[in-house]
């Protein structure tokens, strides 16, 4: 399913350049958040099934504890790479505040 979703982003970003007659964004623009993606969703992963035990690994507490970790690990691995910026936090925050 994500290397699905991946592919069609791909090509959509690609034919919406195209129709825009923008150039192509470098690959570390798009890699860098790919990366990040595949970290936020392994490691909370690992975390949680480490640290819980087997039981509790079925319920939907672990299934909503595990998605916020994924969320947190997504934003600060995006932020320590760079690719998201303060002027992205203020309007994040923002968002937050209507």
């Amino acid at each position: 399913l994500y290397v699905s979703e991946i592919y069609n982003f791909f090509f959509s970003i690609r034919r919406l350049l195209i129709a825009a007659e923008l150039e192509r964004p470098k690959w570390s623009g798009i890699a860098k958040p790919v990366l990040c993606a595949a970290c936020a969703t392994v490691i909370p992963l690992a975390i949680m099934r480490t640290a819980a035990p087997n039981a509790l690994q079925s319920s939907s507490v672990w299934l909503a504890v595990t998605i916020a970790c994924g969320g947190i690990f997504y934003f600060a691995a995006l932020y320590l790479i760079g690719s998201l910026q303060a002027r992205d936090i203020k309007s994040l925050r923002r968002l937050t505040r209507d």
